[in-house]
């Protein structure tokens, strides 16, 4: 048989090698390089598909994409006492730089058969703000909607603006925080659309703004393309299809 120091040796073997094995599983990473986790999660140039929790905190925010079998990563955010949950069910290609929040994803060897895997480190590059938009996208807005304000125009200042003002965005933030690359004034359907339809060309983020009033300033959209849409106001519905259309 084997002898106390044999059996304790296997004893501390087996111990060892099942916490590595639990610690690898339980390895949240974010899709940034090298496993950068603080921003919001990203989908080519949109948010993704998610749904919403309301949980206090980030650990309860993984345990439930951890145990469903759509998630593939999870975004948590925290801003003093107001916290929030977002369990992606589709890939995360890249974050986008925010205070206050993270977005990790769900271990390769937790994402049950049928989910859609991550993929980490393929970011989206997002033009600087430093010049303003690149040539193209400016090109390609001003040739598609109505309305559009560019850095270079005298209202850009006065339409980037959201209303929110607490110090922990507009400070914490930093300079970059409010600085989209242009401000769409949507009069149409089609000006959403053709607006849309250039940021995807350019692969930067886009925002849709109403009230410009969200708690965490989403609407101000550093970095992207703001969509305005507080022009259309009135809708018609469609009961037979149950499509709703501007006026």
């Amino acid at each position: 048989g084997m002898s106390l120091f044999q059996r304790c040796l296997q004893a501390t073997c087996a111990i060892v090698l099942s916490l590595t094995c639990t610690s690898a599983q339980d390895l949240w990473v974010g899709p940034g390089p090298g496993g950068r986790a603080n921003g919001a999660c990203r989908i080519g140039v949109d948010h993704g598909t998610y749904d919403e929790k309301w949980f206090s905190r980030e650990s309860e925010c993984r345990e439930a994409c951890r145990v469903s079998a759509a998630c593939v990563a999870y975004e948590f955010l925290n801003v003093n006492t107001y916290t929030k949950c977002e369990l992606h069910s589709v890939t995360i290609t890249h974050i986008l730089p925010k205070p206050d929040v993270v977005c990790k994803l769900k271990p390769a060897g937790l994402i049950r058969q049928g989910a859609t895997a991550p993929a980490p480190n393929t970011a989206v590059k997002v033009p600087a703000r430093q010049g303003g938009p690149p040539a193209n996208l400016a090109e390609c807005l001003r040739s598609s909607v109505k309305e559009v304000h560019l850095p270079d125009s005298h209202e850009f200042e006065q339409a980037k603006q959201c209303r929110n003002r607490r110090s922990d965005i507009t400070v914490h933030g930093g300079s970059d925080w409010a600085n989209p690359l242009a401000v769409v004034r949507a009069k149409s359907v089609e000006d959403v659309q053709g607006a849309v339809r250039c940021v995807a060309a350019a692969q930067v983020d886009t925002c849709a703004r109403a009230g410009a009033h969200g708690f965490e300033n989403d609407a101000c959209c550093p970095g992207g393309v703001i969509i305005d849409v507080q022009d259309l106001l009135w809708f018609s519905v469609d009961h037979q299809s149950d499509v709703s259309s501007p006026l």
